[in-house]
């Protein structure tokens, strides 16, 4: 898993803490991303996407609701499960540096 991102400025830690209410939370006040302990594989990915997704919002003062960020969350996922070859491809273009 994951231990850092970088969202904007913002340099979020990863953790898992066993007293998260659900899946997951984004905790603004403290820059940190806090999943729920065993979690499978593909729910923990997912749940990192969607709280990375609300500090993003939140890093660049654009506010997301819940609705849209489960929107964004569940498309992104079923885009990559979809193809994954296909999303390997484009993420191995981005780090290249090919993607503007």
């Amino acid at each position: 898993m994951l231990e850092r991102v970088r969202i904007g400025g913002l340099d979020v830690a990863i953790v898992i803490d066993e007293t998260v209410d659900g899946f997951g939370e984004w905790w603004e006040q403290k820059q940190v991303i806090r999943v729920a302990p065993g979690l499978p594989a593909r729910t923990l990915a997912a749940t990192v996407l969607h709280e990375a997704l609300h500090a993003i919002g939140d890093a660049y003062g654009v506010p997301l609701s819940e609705r849209v960020v489960r929107v964004l969350e569940q498309s992104l996922v079923g885009m990559v499960r979809a193809d994954p070859e296909g999303a390997r491809r484009w993420m191995e273009a981005v780090i290249r540096g090919d993607v503007a």
